[in-house]
């Protein structure tokens, strides 16, 4: 027994901390399992609409996606002719554009792997960055269902990702 400051600590060794009684974890039967992929499949057919306005519009009309684009294709542009570390900072006009993030830049370039830059249409560069921003959409969606099945249940589930996938940004 060693004290500090005066004050004696005693080690008791005959008792311990009780343990925490362990739960098996529970695994859902057949039916909720078919109830909540049923719900995330619903889920998917209603917000699947919504979210697909304006993929197949060929025309960019939002200036946010006009220059989005046009940093991507530049940054490829300067990719496909030899600088291999172009991916890195995205440039505009020769500028490293850095606000904001890259990812956005990173999904393009790597949506448009396997097109030449001289002989892609800008149709095709559109088509394919939507289809990625759609993916990451749908992403979203699923991960909003799970959040809400984890934290109420597959009525909470349904709620978030309807809530979510039926705005139209």
């Amino acid at each position: 027994d060693s004290g500090i400051h005066g004050v004696t600590f005693a080690l008791a060794e005959d008792t311990a901390a009780p343990e925490a009684p362990r739960r098996a974890p529970v695994l859902p039967d057949a039916d909720t399992r078919v109830l909540t992929w049923t719900g995330l499949l619903i889920c998917i057919g209603i917000c699947l609409p919504p979210l697909s306005v304006a993929l197949w519009n060929g025309d960019v009309v939002e200036p946010a996606e006009a220059h989005e684009l046009l940093v991507s294709q530049q940054t490829w542009q300067r990719q496909e002719a030899g600088e291999n570390a172009a991916w890195l900072i995205p440039t505009v006009n020769r500028h490293p554009r850095i606000d904001p993030p890259p990812m956005a830049v990173w999904v393009h370039l790597l949506s448009w792997s396997g097109l030449e830059p001289q002989t892609a249409s800008p149709e095709q560069l559109v088509l394919r960055a939507r289809l990625a921003t759609g993916f990451f959409a749908l992403l979203a969606l699923v991960a909003t269902y799970w959040a809400g099945l984890s934290v109420g249940g597959v009525r909470v589930a349904r709620f978030a990702a309807l809530a979510l996938g039926t705005t139209l940004l």
